[in-house]
């Protein structure tokens, strides 16, 4: 069921899942992660009702497993419930100093900047995909809704900030994310600018 789910084969992992669910007990070392596979199978296939089922089991049975919260607060935004989503991912935010999640940081902070960005706070959303950015696993992809929002509340001080980041982490696809993004935004100066130091990195033949 997982070797399934982890191809994103959702509706042929359910029914192996479902079985495993069906015989397991609460007690044993995998079920957390179990029920966490079977709600997220569900979710992927927009079977909310199964889904939430699922996840306020894991939530009452695992109080400290907060993957549960952060995919129920998923759910809740697929379904336009933003105060029910904010007060899972709040939640989750409150235990995530506990050892074993699984769903990284990055992800948490990601929703709550659609959350916000769903709700036209911009700003708060830009702070929450920044945050989401400094941690380790973040999407790359994500520095495009960086530019975007930081363009729209007139906050370039953030690019300039991402830029020497990178520069000092030297990771060169940051960098070229970076500069595709001032592309966009036809900031043509800062770019060329900004070139002598990404061809420092990359070598001028790239």
């Amino acid at each position: 069921g997982i070797e399934l789910l982890n191809r994103r084969q959702y509706g042929e992992s359910v029914p192996y899942l479902q079985a495993a669910y069906a015989g397991a007990s609460f007690g044993e070392l995998f079920a957390p992660h179990l029920l966490k596979c079977l709600g997220w199978a569900y979710l992927c296939l927009q079977r909310y009702e199964e889904a939430l089922k699922i996840l306020n089991e894991g939530v009452e049975s695992f109080p400290f497993y907060s993957d549960f919260l952060i995919l129920r607060g998923e759910l809740h935004k697929q379904l336009e419930r933003y105060g029910e989503a904010f007060q899972d991912l709040k939640a989750c935010m409150k235990i995530r100093e506990q050892p074993g999640p699984e769903i990284d940081s990055a992800v948490l902070f990601e929703t709550l900047g659609e959350l916000h960005e769903r709700l036209c706070n911009d700003r708060h959303a830009l702070r929450c995909y920044c945050r989401a950015c400094e941690r380790d696993g973040a999407d790359d992809s994500l520095l495009y809704s960086v530019g975007r929002l930081a363009q729209k509340t007139g906050s370039p001080e953030i690019m300039e900030n991402l830029w020497e980041q990178s520069v000092r982490q030297k990771n060169p696809q940051r960098l070229m994310i970076l500069t595709d993004i001032l592309f966009q935004q036809r900031e043509y100066t800062k770019i060329l600018k900004n070139l002598e130091c990404l061809e420092s990195l990359l070598g001028k033949g790239e």
